[in-house]
């Protein structure tokens, strides 16, 4: 189980941070895995036109995943990605990568990888992850 979350996690990690280099942001995004470690993406397919602010856009794809983890039942492992900032001891804001990942059997769990600004636009070098136990499953434990 914990090999299954570290492997989706560092997958849909990696993604997120390629994007970021060469976007300089993400939009809200979501990742699966399946028990033969097929990997799939769920996000936003609609017209660019309507595509709601991502802060608006998060829920509803929450909610997807966990219907889509309701009836692909072959599904192990879930994340959901998206920008997010939080502030350090000394008050100021830090960007960052925010990952709600959570396995069929287990506990769902935040991840947030802090981003720190390089030299160049959209180059960050990585703080130490930070983790913490969410109350909000993917998967309908």
């Amino acid at each position: 189980m914990r090999q299954q979350i570290e492997q989706l996690g560092s997958k849909a990690m990696s993604e997120a941070l390629k994007v970021i280099q060469d976007r300089g942001a993400i939009y809200p995004f979501g990742m699966l895995m399946d028990k033969e470690q097929e990997v799939r993406l769920v996000g936003y397919s609609g017209n660019d036109n309507a595509k709601p602010p991502a802060e608006e856009y998060v829920g509803a794809l929450v909610q997807q995943v966990r219907d889509t983890t309701a009836v692909m039942l072959s599904v192990e492992v879930a994340a959901v990605l998206r920008m997010h900032s939080i502030r350090n001891e000394d008050g100021k804001s830090v960007p960052g990568v925010w990952m709600l990942i959570d396995h069929r059997h287990g506990t769902p769990l935040i991840i947030f990888q802090p981003l720190i600004p390089g030299d160049k636009p959209n180059h960050y070098s990585l703080g130490p992850q930070l983790f913490e136990a969410s109350s909000q499953p993917l998967f309908n434990h």
